[in-house]
């Protein structure tokens, strides 16, 4: 969430709109973040309360973490359709979760392991070199920074 309104400038200035998966956590330390993503157009998914694995957990867990990221997001004027489950792990229990919330559950086409700390380089080369249309780029805030003001946005 450091560079998050970064990024909100960057994607304003030009003109695109982004799917923003967000941890009810950080949504509960920095609502405003959230506030501005959606004054700015963008869409508010969730990404569950915090980034624990969810296939690990006890299904009334898994309920509970996404029960309580919603409520959070809620609470600032957004109703997501759409869910990630943290590292993309799942199981029957997640998915039964995502649905008893109407949530559709997406994951990427394109992996960047920009969580890994590439080169810009290596990330932009990874993406040109693969994507197409349709295609979901998982990105994160703290890494994207970086790779916004590059013509990767005119893809």
């Amino acid at each position: 969430y450091k560079t998050t309104p970064e990024i909100l400038t960057i994607l304003k200035e030009k003109n695109v709109k982004a799917t923003f998966f967000v941890l009810g956590s950080n949504v509960e330390k920095r609502p405003e973040i959230v506030t501005k993503e959606l004054a700015d157009g963008h869409e508010i998914a969730s990404h569950a309360y915090s980034h624990k694995l969810l296939n690990k957990m006890k299904p009334e867990e898994c309920e509970q973490e996404l029960a309580k990221a919603e409520k959070l997001i809620n609470s600032l004027g957004a109703s997501p359709v759409l869910f990630r489950p943290p590292g993309g792990a799942y199981n029957d229990s997640v998915i039964a979760a995502a649905k008893q919330h109407h949530y559709a559950v997406i994951l990427w086409s394109i992996y960047t392991r920009d969580w890994q700390r590439p080169s810009v380089e290596q990330v932009v080369n990874s993406v040109v070199n693969s994507v197409k249309p349709g295609d979901i780029i998982l990105l994160h805030d703290d890494n994207t920074r970086c790779l916004l003001p590059m013509p990767l946005l005119s893809l």
